[in-house]
C-alpha cells in the first residue's frame, strides 16, 4: 500500500508540473507589428496560391510567383516575423513545394512520355488497322481478278478448242478447194481443147453446111426416086395379092 501511495504521489507531482509549465519560446519572439503592404499582399497571395490545385502551381509563371512569395515570407524583417510554428510550416511548405515540384515535373514528364508512347501506339494501331483494311481490299480485288482470269482462261480454252476445230475444217475445206481448183483447171484445159475444136469446126461450117444441104437434097431425091421405084414394083407385082 505504501509503495502504491508513493507512486501515485510522484505521478501527481509531475502532472502538476506539466500543467503549470508553459513554453518560453514566445518570450524570444519580437512584438508583432502590422506588416507592410508588400508583406500583407504576400500573405494574401500565399493563402490564395495554397488554395489552388498543385497542378495550377506547376505553370512557370505561377510557380515563380509561389517561389518569390515564399522567399519573401521566409525572410521578413524582425518586426514582421510571425510565430516559430508558422515559420516552421512555411519552411516545410517551401521544402515540400520544391521537392514536390521536382516530383511533379518527373510525373508530368512521365505522363507526357506515356501519352507520347500511347499516341505512337494509337497511330501505329491506326496504321495497322488501315493496313488490315487495305489488305482485305486487296484480297477482295485479288479474288475478283482471279475469278475473272479463271473465266477468261476457260473462254480461252473454249476458243482454242474452237480454233482447233476451225483449223481442221479449214484444212478439210482447203483440200476440197484445191481439188475443186484442180478440177476447174482440168475443165478449163478441156474447155480450151473443145474451143479449139469448135473453132476448127466453125471454120469448116460453111463447107459442112453446103455438104449438109447437098446431103439433105440427096436424101430427098433418093426418097422421091425410091417412092417412084417402089410404086412401080408394087404395080408390077400386084398379082401376088391374088395369090394370097
Amino acid at each position: 500500500m505504501v509503495g502504491t501511495a508513493k507512486k501515485e504521489d510522484m505521478e501527481a507531482f509531475y502532472a502538476s508540473i506539466e500543467a503549470e509549465t508553459t513554453p518560453l519560446s514566445h518570450l524570444r519572439e519580437p512584438p508583432r507589428t502590422r506588416p507592410s503592404k508588400k508583406t500583407l499582399k504576400a500573405w494574401q497571395l500565399l493563402r490564395d496560391l495554397v488554395s489552388k490545385k498543385f497542378s495550377l502551381l506547376h505553370h512557370p509563371a505561377t510557380h515563380g510567383l509561389m517561389r518569390d512569395t515564399l522567399k519573401h515570407l521566409l525572410n521578413l524583417r524582425r518586426g514582421e516575423r510571425v510565430s516559430s510554428r508558422t515559420m516552421a510550416i512555411l519552411q516545410q511548405l517551401s521544402k515540400s513545394f520544391d521537392h514536390w515540384s521536382l516530383d511533379y515535373d518527373n510525373a508530368n514528364n512521365k505522363i507526357k512520355s506515356v501519352d507520347k508512347s500511347i499516341s505512337k501506339a494509337e497511330k501505329a494501331n491506326q496504321g495497322l488497322e488501315a493496313n488490315v483494311r487495305k489488305f482485305k481490299e486487296i484480297v477482295t480485288d485479288e479474288k475478283a481478278l482471279c475469278t475473272k482470269l479463271a473465266t477468261l482462261e476457260q473462254k480461252k480454252r473454249e476458243l482454242e478448242d474452237q480454233i482447233k476445230t476451225m483449223k481442221a475444217e479449214i484444212a478439210e475445206f482447203t483440200k476440197r478447194r484445191d481439188k475443186v481448183a484442180k478440177r476447174k483447171r482440168e475443165v478449163f484445159e478441156n474447155g480450151k481443147v473443145l474451143r479449139s475444136k469448135c473453132d476448127g469446126l466453125r471454120n469448116k461450117l460453111p463447107r459442112l453446111k453446103a455438104g449438109t444441104e447437098w446431103a439433105f437434097v440427096t436424101e430427098t431425091n433418093i426418097e422421091a426416086e425410091w417412092s417412084k421405084l417402089a410404086k412401080r414394083v408394087l404395080q408390077s407385082t400386084s398379082f401376088v395379092e391374088d395369090w394370097i
